[in-house]
């Protein structure tokens, strides 16, 4: 693979993570615009300026491109033209404030968008007190299918309750969020927007730390979540962050759940497989989904389930270091790989593509790469310096097969096997 193209902004910005369809790639930033770019040449496409600060790229369903705006409104746009055809206020009412440097809703619609059977849903707020407002639209017109507002004020004496902390997932008939520091994962009837309670285990919340904004579904079955803080700096020693997984069957509030992994960093995963790193300075690691489910049937859901019991698979280490065979053995590789930490990671049908930085000492430039690797084996098959810091979970896989990494400044690099797009 070789460098294709490279998307550059005139002013440097704080952008979201790409998304791509119908030969487009679309990117969004605290500067309020939403961005297309042409997949094959980098060339910019066409720009819609928002009222507020868009933190998640676009959704992109039947030709239109939804999002979230901190002016609290959903924004629906032609995804090939950037032509807007409506949107919808989620804030309750006209009000601004100043959130981290910029003029936003008091409710501003930081979620995300996911669209679901024509449905289209997203929440609004920031912090319970304020209120929660969570919503679900016909995705065509974008009329109004249901709203909950009572969720931020579950406990109406201290006016808290769920605050909208992350992006959104569905299973089953219910919609999940993150819910911020006072309820785990929040989920909502997809009918009618009741609100379902929280995940408890013992009589108490299990997972009541994880404040992560992410969140996902594995095979129908098991919710993960976990990863940063929603609003948090890049670099956050404070909270390193965690990744849970929760068993839905059954009884899913008191259902089993396992600490995946540490750190900030999303695992990536298909229909049988899942490819994770442990936290700063650890390698990836691909696990079957076998081992898990293992896990979750047996396993010690209070300690570090990453001790070699019941766990299968292979493992890799960064750049051009030895291999060492499986690290569930439980040889210590962490004075090999103290320089390497995992920015992204993302899966295809053949290979897993990893952004990683190495830290160089005596205050040296730290060193961004991204590489491919054989799903099968961890072998490094690809690889190719980035030539500034690159924002994490900033990475795509196109249908085409090129790879797209954003950096942290809104700078958008793609690669692309010689001769393709």
């Amino acid at each position: 693979m070789t460098q294709s193209w490279r998307f550059t902004s005139r002013k440097p910005f704080k952008p979201t993570a790409p998304t791509a369809a119908g030969g487009l790639v679309f990117i969004a930033g605290d500067d309020c615009k939403v961005r297309a770019i042409d997949a094959k040449t980098g060339l910019l496409k066409w720009t819609f300026l928002a009222g507020g600060p868009v933190i998640q790229p676009p959704t992109l369903w039947r030709g239109r491109a939804y999002f979230g705006s901190g002016d609290g409104y959903v924004h629906v746009l032609e995804a090939a033209t950037g032509g807007p055809l409506w949107r919808f206020r989620i804030a309750p009412v006209e009000r601004k404030i100043m959130v981290y440097g910029s003029l936003c809703s008091t409710w501003p619609v930081n979620s995300g968008v996911l669209v679901n059977e024509g449905v289209a849903y997203a929440a609004a707020g920031i912090i319970d007190y304020d209120g929660t407002c969570v919503s679900a639209l016909d995705a065509i017109t974008g009329k109004l299918k249901w709203q909950n507002t009572n969720s931020g004020h579950l406990d109406k004496e201290l006016r808290k309750g769920v605050s909208a902390q992350g992006v959104l997932t569905l299973t089953g008939e219910r919609l999940w969020m993150p819910g911020g520091n006072v309820v785990p994962p929040a989920s909502y009837d997809l009918a009618t927007g009741k609100y379902h309670g929280q995940l408890v285990a013992g009589g108490r919340p299990r997972y009541f730390i994880n404040r992560g904004q992410e969140i996902g579904l594995l095979n129908e079955r098991y919710l993960i979540q976990g990863g940063r803080l929603r609003f948090s700096a890049t670099e956050n020693v404070v909270n390193p962050g965690k990744f849970t997984v929760l068993d839905l069957s059954g009884d899913w509030q008191t259902g089993k759940g396992i600490q995946l992994c540490n750190g900030k960093i999303p695992p990536a995963w298909d229909e049988s497989q899942l490819v994770m790193a442990d936290g700063l300075y650890s390698k990836p690691a691909c696990y079957s989904f076998d081992a898990i489910e293992k896990l979750l049937a047996g396993g010690n859901p209070e300690s570090d389930w990453i001790s070699g019991k019941e766990v299968s698979g292979w493992s890799l280490t960064w750049n051009f270091l030895p291999r060492f065979g499986d690290w569930t053995t439980g040889k210590d590789l962490s004075v090999w790989l103290r320089e390497s930490d995992t920015v992204s990671l993302a899966m295809a049908r053949n290979a897993v593509v990893e952004v990683y930085r190495t830290r160089m000492a005596r205050g040296g430039s730290d060193r961004w790469t991204v590489h491919t690797l054989d799903l099968n084996s961890g072998d490094v098959i690809w690889e190719q310096p980035l030539n500034s810091p690159a924002l994490p979970g900033g990475l795509l896989i196109s249908r085409e097969g090129s790879v797209v990494v954003v950096m942290q400044d809104g700078t958008v690099n793609c690669f692309a096997a010689k001769g393709g797009s």
